[in-house]
């Protein structure tokens, strides 16, 4: 370290804080509600990963990917609200995360009265976040109140809440997490600058004056949209670190567009990344930074400019306000010292002083008291979310035996369906086959969990290209499902098998897949003596097998309450027999007549039953088991004595009517499984191994038929297992309390990995943040290529039809016709919108070669509103003319398009439209064309294709109109004058 600084390099700082470690006092179970504009380098995102940070067990709800839970009829954006959460599509979560504390952070988002109401009295703390006060103060001072604790980020805010009787509002200021700070950038050396900005530009006046009187004299770069200065272009994830270590001073501008004044979270962003900070003066600031000490004050752009060329002069002392800032901010102002701060006050006010809320609420709460215990973090990999009941059984069963012996676990599942694995059945659901984000989620995992089920097969090898399909991105089979287990294999992640099902596996490709699998693995459970011996029966495995049994077996009978509930409900005779079917591939040709003639007589053994049709694959198409149910029922000449359940993936229920049955049928293995594991004795059918292991477990194999079974000897079958029911109960209670045993062995050794896992080492701070394949990567890079040389292929023709103007102009002054090209009078052009009234507002700039335009209503466009430039041209009829001119709209951000476009309409028909959201390059058109007449009308109108939400709309539809031009053939003999005039333009 060099003499002249008191402190160590920003870098050496940086490494010093990967090495600390900050965990919370306590910790506690998070839902938190957020959505993330702006990827993972969004203030909300970061907030989250700060709460992850400290150890507390966090499930992440990001509403982006669950659009239907929000309930926002007025569109509402920009953090004013109220926008509010549906509680019931968030009740499984509830039910299952057990949260202590709910935080709805920003994004208006809040939840109704009456919802708010519901979850205090079941005990739920409710925290709401603002991130955008005081501009949006009067949108959340009409739901601050449903919060327990609100947080504001602005000082300012505070006495406008008070003063307009909200009480419970704390000052929250922003600041930046660990992560974002320790987090490694690309280098881009193409991108250094003196000076940058990063943010944008629209209707920022202040924002470009100040920047293009940088610009003058500095080297300078711009990030965003919206700015003057040319090559400026949004910048996120990764490139957004690469942009700001990439500048030496950052311009930070204090003043919001609601025309207040306060601290903005890219001071956090800009120091953390190892800039200068330079911003206007103001008194706010003074309680974070130390003006000429840690961070450059200035007055006005003359100030700030004279400041940062006097620095850059003196180096040594620009390095000794970097360090200094950077060092302030690790101490003092990362967001894992604002959670720390706001829960430590929350505690304090709940268990000691009270005085925030009334007492009925305190006693509603009792005491706020945490884990000691932090996070842990298991990742279960399985056929989840496929809506199918063994499987979702499984899960549960898992879930919660772990939790129950370590309470701080957040259960994460990769399965197939992310809607019915968080609002179905309330879990914490993983983008599965994204590998580049579940890299992270792996490396920050304690345990990965594969199973349970029969995963380990070879039906979906058969059918694939085998062994290369690892390598290309396939999701399903061994091959696909295999992938996850191999990076955390990588990134020494825990992992083992669980209970699972083996077989078949009679390929020899797919066996030698399973043994590089099986070697992976720290831990081999199987769930029956078959699929051990098939797995230990494979040349090279060399782990230790452990056969253990269904995790289904520890799940808990729930009682006959709701089964009673629902035979009442639906009119049903009371003594229940369970079939559950499946369309199987290699079901005999009458199968089902043969299923339907059974049935019939299996009811002919008593007029009090019901045939209640449980399906235990409840999708759509043939993932559905009521579609074999429904045609087997009307099959039946009983078919009145049937009735068929609709699955709504609740399983109280679905448990409390298998334990209530008198017997079961079943072709699903797990309908044979619960229904005796709740000693209700079951036929199955016979169509894979796996249904004979589980026979063979329970002793029961005379109750097994094959799917070409006898009429009368299942019958007979049936008969004698109800006149044997008794004896044939207790034989099983006997097997299940063997097969629980077992299964409870599977959740012993899980924990044991979950402890090793949890004690690792983990560098989970220091990660390369691209989380893009370099394939899409490219393919985007090309794309983009493609797009620009599309756009600059206007430009060429238009060259090029100059040129070609040119060499015609030349070979024609001797002739009698001549081209001849003038510019249109922009100022002749009429500019109106849907609402006469409102004509001024639309035009932002008219002048002779340049119409700026935008729409009506600036805030919320309604669809169909338009505006329209209409403008007469004068031409030569029934001669080649050209007309050309360029449209220019700056707004691109593709997820919201379908908002707005513009189009260009020649004599009343469209010849080209754009959605604005689309593209922010300049369009050049040339329009050929033979007139019939002298006079033709163009037209460009700009218009919403639906409702769009609260936001600033105006300034993303502003459209620029500009360079019209009309060529025509010159029907004058002596336009000698007009011909070289256009000469000297070309």
């Amino acid at each position: 370290m060099s003499k002249q600084f008191n402190l160590p390099s920003v870098e050496e700082q940086r490494e010093e804080l990967r090495n600390r470690t900050i965990e919370a006092s306590e910790f506690y179970r998070i839902l938190h509600i957020g959505r993330y504009a702006f990827g993972k380098t969004d203030i909300v995102s970061r907030m989250k990963q700060a709460l992850e940070n400290l150890g507390h067990t966090v499930f992440d709800f990001n509403t982006d990917d669950f659009r239907g839970v929000v309930y926002n009829p007025d569109r509402l954006t920009g953090g004013i609200g109220p926008v509010e959460i549906k509680l019931d599509q968030l009740k499984p979560i509830l039910k299952e995360f057990k949260p202590q504390i709910i935080i709805c952070n920003a994004g208006g988002y809040t939840f109704s009265e009456e919802d708010s109401n519901w979850l205090k009295d079941l005990g739920f703390i409710l925290v709401g976040i603002t991130l955008s006060d005081p501009d949006v103060f009067v949108g959340t001072k009409k739901f601050a109140h449903r919060f327990d604790y609100h947080a504001t980020n602005a000082i300012e805010a505070l006495n406008m809440y008070k003063e307009a009787g909200i009480n419970n509002t704390i000052h929250f200021p922003f600041a930046i997490d660990r992560s974002f700070i320790e987090t490694e950038a690309v280098a881009r050396p193409d991108w250094n600058a003196d000076v940058v900005c990063i943010g944008n530009a629209f209707n920022r006046e202040d924002r470009n004056r100040v920047m293009n009187h940088l610009n003058q004299s500095l080297d300078v770069k711009v990030y965003g949209t919206g700015w003057e200065i040319p090559g400026a272009f949004p910048v996120s994830g990764e490139d957004f670190f690469s942009a700001a270590r990439a500048g030496k001073f950052h311009i930070n501008f204090p003043a919001t567009r609601a025309g207040y004044t306060n601290l903005k979270i890219g001071v956090f962003e800009s120091i953390a990344n190892g800039g200068i900070l330079c911003t206007e003066i103001f008194e706010e600031m003074e309680i974070f930074f130390d003006y000429g000490e840690e961070i450059i004050g200035y007055k006005n752009e003359f100030d700030l400019k004279e400041k940062i060329e006097y620095y850059l002069a003196h180096p040594e002392e620009a390095e000794n306000i970097r360090r200094k800032s950077f060092a302030k901010l690790v101490e003092k102002h990362m967001w894992e010292s604002r959670w720390e701060d706001l829960f430590a006050y929350i505690r304090q006010d709940i268990n000691q002083t009270q005085s925030l809320l009334n007492m009925e609420r305190y006693s509603q709460i009792g005491k706020l008291i945490g884990q000691k215990q932090k996070a842990a973090k298991v990742i279960i990999q399985g056929y989840y979310g496929a809506l199918n009941s063994g499987d979702d059984l499984i899960l549960e069963s898992i879930s919660h035996h772990i939790k129950a012996q370590h309470p701080n676990t957040l259960i994460m599942v990769a399965g197939f369906n992310p809607q019915a694995i968080t609002l179905k059945q309330g879990f914490y659901s993983l983008p599965r086959t994204d590998y580049y984000r579940m890299d992270r989620f792996i490396k920050e995992a304690d345990l990965l969990i594969y199973g349970g089920g029969g995963l380990l097969n070879d039906y979906s090898f058969n059918q694939s290209a085998g062994v290369p399909d690892f390598f290309d991105s396939i999701t399903n089979g061994i091959a696909g499902m295999g992938i996850l287990p191999t990076i955390a294999n990588i990134h020494e992640v825990p992992k083992m098998y669980f209970a699972l099902g083996v077989g078949p596996l009679t390929n020899p490709e797919a066996r030698k897949f399973a043994k590089f699998l099986a070697n992976q693995m720290d831990l081999i459970t199987v769930r029956d003596q078959h699929s051990k011996q098939l797995l230990e029966s494979i040349p090279g495995v060399q782990k230790e097998i452990h056969q253990t049994s269904d995790p289904t077996y520890m799940l808990q009978y729930p009682g006959t309450q709701l089964a009673q509930e629902y035979i009442k409900q639906h009119h049903l005779k009371d003594n229940l027999i369970l079939v559950s079917l499946r369309d199987w591939r290699d079901s005999p040709e009458f199968f089902e007549q043969n299923i339907a003639t059974y049935l019939d007589s299996v009811l002919s053994e008593s007029n009090t039953s019901t045939i209640l049709f449980l399906p235990y694959q409840f999708g759509r198409g043939k993932s559905d088991d009521n579609n074999i149910h429904e045609r087997v029922s009307m099959l039946m000449s009983k078919h009145e004595d049937t009735h068929i359940y609709k699955h709504n993936g609740k399983y109280d229920e679905f448990l409390s009517l298998i334990g209530y049955a008198q017997a079961a049928i079943s072709m699903r293995l797990h309908g044979s499984i619960l229904a005796n594991r709740f000693g209700v004795p079951a036929i199955g059918f016979n169509y894979d191994e796996k249904v004979m292991a589980h026979y063979q477990n329970m002793k029961m194999e005379p109750y097994l038929l094959e799917l070409d079974f006898k009429l009368n000897d299942a019958t007979t079958k049936y008969r004698e297992l109800i006149d044997n029911r008794r004896e044939l109960v207790s034989k099983l209670n006997e097997a299940v309390k063997q097969e629980t045993a077992k299964s409870a062995k599977t959740f012993d050794m899980a924990v044991q990995l979950l402890k090793q896992g949890i004690n690792r080492h983990k560098e989970i701070y220091r990660f390369y943040p691209r989380q893009e394949s370099l394939r899409n990567m490219k393919t985007n890079l090309v794309r983009k290529e493609l797009l620009e040389a599309n756009l600059k292929k206007g430009e060429i023709e238009n060259e090029l039809y100059n040129v070609s103007l040119e060499n015609k102009l030349l070979r024609n002054l001797d002739r009698s016709h001549a081209i001849a090209s003038e510019m249109v009078d922009l100022n002749n052009a009429n500019v109106y919108c849907q609402n006469q009234h409102l004509n001024k507002e639309v035009t932002m700039k008219q002048q002779s070669q340049e119409i700026v335009f935008r729409l009506s209503n600036i805030k919320a466009p309604k669809k169909k509103d338009y505006t329209i430039v209409e403008i007469t041209l004068d031409v030569i009829k029934k001669k080649e003319n050209m007309v050309s001119f360029v449209l220019h709209n700056s707004y691109q951000k593709p997820r919201n398009k379908g908002r707005i476009q513009y189009s260009v309409i020649l004599e009343g028909k469209k010849i080209h439209k754009e959605d604005i959201a689309l593209s922010n390059k300049e369009n050049f058109f040339n329009l050929k064309l033979t007139p019939k007449k002298n006079q033709i009308t163009l037209r460009i109108k700009l218009e919403a294709m639906k409702n769009c939400e609260s936001w600033s709309w105006g300034s993303a539809s502003r459209t620029k109109f500009y360079g019209l031009r009309i060529w025509t053939e010159s029907a004058n003999e002596n336009d000698y004058s007009i011909i070289t005039q256009t000469l000297k333009r070309i």
